[in-house]
Formats: C-alpha cells, structure tokens, sequence
C-alpha cells in the first residue's frame, strides 16, 4: 500500500514539474481520484503556505483544467475544490486550517476574497423591522447562519462570501424609507376609542394592515391617528367617513358598571363636570343617574359630554390600595405612697361636749361624740392600713357615760403598678377614615335631689340621682394617604383612658386619660414612634396643728405627714404597611388568625377541651397549595 502512494505522489509530481517553469509559472491541474491530502501537499508546494489538516478532512476528488493557470490563481482553485467537496478554511497566524464546513468558526478571518470563503457580516437595519428581513433571508437560504436584535435592530449573517455579497445587495434594495404618513382625523360623532379598536380588528383580520401601519385613538381630542401607506390610508379615511355619522337622536344612553368606586358618590361629580362641559349657551339635556343594586352609572347625554364623562370615570374608577395600621401603646407606671399621723380630740363647750377640740384630721369627717361604741366614735376616721386608737369615757353631770378623750394612730401605705401594653390595628382604604374602640361605658354621676323635691302620690318626697355614661378604654382613629415612592401620611388619633383604682376619698370614680393626635409621614412597613411621656414625681404633704406641731420632740402627736412618689414611662408607636394585593391581605389575615388560634392551643386543658369550649378552625393557607 505504501509503494502505491509513493507511486501516486511521484506521478503527480511528474505531472506538475513539466508545467512549473512554463508559461510564465502557469500550472495545470488534471487529477482523477486523488487522495485530498495529495492535492494539499501540491498546493503547498506551490504557494508556499503552511496548512493543518482537520483528522476529518478524507476523501477524493477530480480535478479536470482545460488550460493552465496563473500561479496566484491556484490557491482560489483549491478553495474551490475544498469548498464542493463541503471542507473550508480558517487562519490562525501563518498556519491555515482545513476542516469540514461544520465546524468552521463563523467568527474567524478570510484567508482570501475567494467566493466560497465563509464570513460574517453585520447589518444595520434603518426603515424596516429586522425580524421581516431575517424571515425574507431565510425563506431565500435556509442554510444560512442568521441571527437578530430587535431592540438595536440588527442583522448578523454567516455564510459563503458569495452568498453575503448577495444578501447585502438585496438589504440595501429593500431597507428604503416607507411612503407612509401621518395623518390625524378629528372625530365629530362617534367615540375614537371604539372607532380605532373596530377598524384594527377590522383589517387584521383581512391581512390588510402591516407591520408599519398603525390606527391610535387620542381620547383627549377624540381623534384618530393613522399611519400607512397612501392607498390603505385613503381606505381607512373612507371606512371613518361612513362610521362617523350622527345617531337620529342628539343624546345616547349608556349604562356603565362600576368596579371599585361607589356610584351614588360619583354622580354630583359627574354632574358638577357635565354641566361645566355645557356651556352657558347649551341647553341639551344630560342625566346621569345611580343605581345602587348593580352599582352602576346610567348616563344620558350627548356624544361629545359622554366621552368625557366616561373618560372621568375611567381616571376615577380605579382599585384603591389598603392600609393595615398598628399602633403599639407601651405604658410602665409605679404609684407608691405612705402616710402617718396622729389624730386626738376631747369634747369641750359644757357637759353636754357639744364641741370637739384635736389634732390633724386627715379626712372630711370628725369623731362621732356622741357614739357609744369605738366603732362609732372613730368610723368616720378609720381608713385602709394600721389603725390604732384609744377612747376615755366619764361620767357626765346627769349621770350618763359620756367621751372625754381619744386618740388615733393611723399608718397607710399605697402600692400601685401598671404595666400596659396594647396593639390596636385597623385596615382601612387610602383616603378612607377608620376607628377602633374597645372599652366599657362607665356611669358618672352628675346630680343628686332629695328632701324638697318633687313627691310620689302619697306625698313623700321622690329622691333620684341622674348620670351620665361615658366611653372608658381604648380608641383609634386614622386616616391614611399613600404617596409616591411608598411613603405613608397618617392622620391619628388616639385615647386610653382607665379608671384609677389607687384614688380614695374621691366624691366619684377618677378615670385616667391619655389622648395623641397628630400627622406623620412614615415609609411603608417601618415603625416610628409617635410620642411618649417619662414622669418621676414626688409629693409630701404635711398637716399639723399651729404652733404645736412644730415642738421638737412631741411635734409628730400633732400632725400627719403623707408622702407620694409616682413614675410613668409612656410610649406610642405606630406601624402602617400597605396591603398591595389579594396575597399579601390573605397572608396578613391568616396569620392574625393563626395567633388567635394557637393562643387558644395554648391554654387548652382537659377540663376545657371536655366542657366543649369552642376552638377556632384551622384554615388552609393556599398559596402552599
């Protein structure tokens, strides 16, 4: 086997040198089977260059020349040959590769302006969108590499040479400027909106209109915008003409549904808006009226006040965002207090004691001298903590047991703690104002009538007490405003208010109030702290007997000293988050569910769960579905 390819090189060595030297380097190829490796020798030889074989490149090939050929001619013959038998070339340096034509490097350099030498070429596509272009292409060469942008609008084309050429030239005789203009038709009767959607419906479906043919409406004019070529525009134009004609009436009735916005609130509006829309020197008649069942608006007016009532409606009806708002009360408050004094008294002013001389009294009440017992003798004094008293009876001028000394010592303290933490929420629409109260209605009193006063049927007098209720607890009051970018203004107001249970020697009940109101701006779901209060006060109160109350030593027998500390810590914050669509409002919802819920688990006992005690339902999430 090898004898016979060394015959065959040397065969086709003979057949060359004779033809080297002759006619000015000219060179005859005749081959006939002939190993392409050979031929890739021979051409090497020839032109000196420096070539690598792809291990795929095999095969044989028939080479037939009727006349010699120039020596720079011979490399274009052998892409020729390489080119029909499906093998090209790529150049890296001085080296050129042959390999098959499918595994090429569309991205590669020339090796020569040859016909059949693959390249890449980008086009720039101005008048004519891309994607025609590339479907134009393909459907002339489907083995063409082509690939497109729509955005920059560009054409990138791999192929032979020849075949690029040919591309190029056909872009550049199609990708012209369009006759086509602009043109704008003023709408007198009928509604542009309608009128440009029937007409796009209208020639899609008969092919008629293009890709560079476009039908806009301008609601704000009532007219049509058309841009296409002048046949199709002149046809448009007449479809318009026959369409825009008025109806054998001046006003039409229209019946338009509501989605979010209420129709009894957007009738004074539209009314507002349709006579301004009039004129002073226009008597057409115009109703729009509410129909509360189905939520609808029932318009009757002219053409020209329709649309604009109807392009109100569009900017008015529109789906409102919510608002969950969470204000958090946080409230520490210590009211400790000590009291001690010493209260004495002796009857004076005759036998009779009708007069009563002692010490400081720290309530409204005196000893009852006449009384028999301690009990009532001192009732009106005694009061909550240590009471230690002493009582001395005589013998009067009439022989009765009569009070002629007493004493009380008395030592209160007053411990009083809160500690408050509350989180009313509330959601609410933008723009909508929402409250929230929670609380007890306490009865205050506010008269009393007795004695003189107006009798029964038997003469006797009628005694009443009247009261009035009012609202004790907790309430919440905001009205959120959604801005640009995610920031919130809310109006709020809020009260707590509680009845203090600390406060004695009081006509009536004492009630603690703490009321906020006030306007913020804060960014969704954040947290800002409204305002707050941090109150350490002291108070001492003395009361004493002049004179004697202040003698060292025996001072404290004639005076009562009460000393009260009382410290509050007090903070409102407030967390709004807006609720942008039906997920987030469930997720929102079943999650305060779920905490109502597992609180119950919580405190789940057997006793409780055989009382039957009811028990929240679980609730399937359905975004995990």
């Amino acid at each position: 086997m090898k004898k016979i390819k060394i015959i065959m090189t040397c065969l086709c060595a003979l057949l060359f040198v004779p033809n080297l030297w002759a006619d000015n380097h000219m060179h005859t190829l005749n081959l006939q089977d002939t190993e392409i490796r050979l031929l890739v020798e021979t051409i090497s030889d020839i032109t000196g260059k420096n070539f690598v074989i792809d291990p795929e490149v095999t095969g044989k090939i028939t080479v037939i020349s009727g006349q010699p050929i120039p020596e720079d001619k011979v490399y274009d013959l052998f892409l020729s040959i390489l080119s029909v038998n499906g093998f090209t070339t790529e150049t890296q340096g001085n080296t050129i590769k042959i390999i098959p034509v499918g595994k090429s490097n569309p991205l590669s350099g020339l090796t020569s302006d040859h016909p059949d030498q693959l390249m890449t070429k980008i086009f720039r596509i101005k008048h004519i969108p891309v994607e025609d272009v590339m479907q134009m292409l393909k459907s002339m060469n489907s083995k063409a590499k082509l690939i497109s942008n729509v955005d920059s609008n560009i054409l990138i084309a791999s192929d032979k040479k020849a075949n690029v050429d040919k591309m190029e030239e056909l872009i550049k005789n199609i990708d012209r400027k369009s006759d086509s203009s602009i043109e704008l038709i003023p709408i007198q009767h009928a509604n542009a909106t309608d009128l440009a959607d029937t007409l796009t419906q209208l020639l899609e479906s008969s092919n008629a209109l293009g890709p560079q043919s476009k039908i806009v409406p301008d609601s704000r004019t009532n007219s049509v915008i058309v841009n296409a070529n002048p046949s199709l525009k002149s046809k448009i134009m007449n479809i318009i003409a026959q369409l825009d004609v008025p109806l054998e009436t001046n006003t039409q009735a229209q019946v338009v549904y509501l989605k979010f916005a209420s129709a009894e609130k957007l009738v004074p509006i539209l009314e507002t808006m349709a006579k301004l829309g009039q004129g002073e020197n226009d008597s057409q008649d115009v109703s729009i009226q509410a129909h509360v069942e189905t939520n609808s608006l029932v318009i009757n007016a002219p053409p020209a006040i329709y649309r604009n009532v109807q392009q109100a409606i569009s900017q008015l009806d529109i789906r409102r965002q919510q608002v969950l708002i969470e204000a958090i009360i946080a409230e520490v408050s210590v009211d400790n207090s000590q009291e001690l004094g010493v209260d004495w008294f002796a009857p004076i002013a005759g036998s009779d004691g009708d007069g009563v001389v002692g010490g400081s009294f720290t309530g409204a009440n005196l000893p009852n001298l006449g009384g028999d017992t301690p009990t009532d003798i001192l009732g009106g004094l005694l009061s909550g903590g240590l009471n230690l008293g002493y009582l001395n009876f005589g013998t009067g001028s009439d022989g009765e047991q009569m009070l002629q000394f007493g004493g009380l010592l008395k030592a209160i303290g007053t411990n009083g703690n809160n500690n408050i933490l509350s989180t009313p929420s509330v959601v609410t629409l933008n723009h909508q104002e929402a409250s929230l109260s929670v609380g007890q209605e306490v009865p205050f009193v506010t008269g009393q009538f007795s004695g003189t006063g107006s009798s029964n049927s038997e003469g006797s007098p009628n005694p009443f007490t009247t009261i009035q209720r009012e609202d004790v607890g907790l309430s919440l009051t905001v009205t959120p405003h959604i801005n640009d970018g995610g920031q919130i203004v809310v109006d709020i107001a809020q009260e707590i208010s509680s009845i203090d249970a600390t406060a004695i020697n009081a006509v009536d009940l004492i009630t603690k109030k703490r009321t906020l109101s006030t306007s913020v701006m804060i960014p969704d779901d954040s947290i800002l702290v409204l305002g707050g209060l941090i109150d350490d006060s002291v108070q001492e109160t003395i009361r004493k007997v002049p004179l004697l109350g202040d003698i060292p030593l025996i001072k404290n027998l004639f005076r009562t000293k009460k000393r009260t500390r009382m410290k509050r810590n007090l903070m409102i914050f407030i967390h709004p988050k807006i609720l942008k669509d039906n997920l987030e409002q469930e997720a929102i919802s079943l999650q305060k569910y779920n905490e109502i819920r597992q609180h119950q688990l919580d405190e789940e006992t057997p006793d409780k769960f055989r009382r039957g005690e009811p028990l929240l339902p679980e609730i399937e999430d359905k975004q995990q579905r």
